[in-house]
């Protein structure tokens, strides 16, 4: 979810100094800011991995469901029949349907972990009324890795301000050039090991 620098920032205050009884709304609200926030949290010793990232991962997949939820009842909403029609998604809606159930694991992880079209897959997947216990299941094993990889990117910034101190500035320029140039890499190979997921899993009901 896209949010203000503002709001951000208050949900990070939040964190800061109630821990664990803010951590999940704020996750829900703005899961990847806060998440990283949580790792540099961690490095500092002020929260506890083993507590956080539980929480972390239930708040997140709870946004997702959210978002499977629009998708799900959208059409009884005035709004939401208005997109649909000006969209023309009804057209697509079988197609759409058919890619989720038989790729609809790959879809969704594809969608979590890039975070390329992340919230379209979550609403879709519940327009097509794909199964809730799968939905969950494979956004839960995505959430598990993509929090772990943010907390591990706010941990190593924090890291470098214990070590650094003063060059802290470099550090955490360094942490951000390296985070970007992973990204970069992921969102190039993506969509091509995306096809071959799909072309793999030809064969395959998931």
């Amino acid at each position: 979810m896209i949010m203000s620098d503002s709001l951000t920032k208050f949900l990070i205050a939040l964190v800061l100094r109630h821990k664990y009884f803010f951590l999940f709304p704020a996750v829900v609200i703005e899961g990847p800011v806060v998440t990283m926030a949580s790792g540099f949290f961690v490095s500092l010793h002020i929260l506890n991995p083993w507590f956080a990232l539980p929480i972390i991962v239930v708040a997140d997949v709870t946004g997702d469901v959210l978002y499977y939820a629009i998708g799900w009842f959208g059409n009884n909403w005035t709004v939401t029949r208005w997109i649909v029609k000006k969209l023309n998604v009804d057209k697509v809606k079988n197609h759409a349907g058919a890619a989720f159930e038989r790729h609809g694991g790959k879809i969704l992880l594809f969608g979590k972990l890039t975070h390329v079209f992340g919230v379209v897959f979550l609403v879709g997947a519940g327009y097509v009324k794909m199964s809730l216990a799968k939905f969950i299941k494979y956004n839960a094993l995505g959430t598990v890795i993509k929090s772990s990889a943010l907390m591990g990117v706010g941990y190593f910034v924090g890291a470098a301000y214990e070590i650094y101190g003063k060059d802290f500035e470099t550090g955490t320029f360094a942490a951000a050039a390296v985070s970007l140039g992973a990204i970069a890499t992921l969102l190039y190979y993506a969509p091509h090991v995306f096809k071959k997921m799909i072309s793999l899993g030809n064969d395959i009901d998931m």
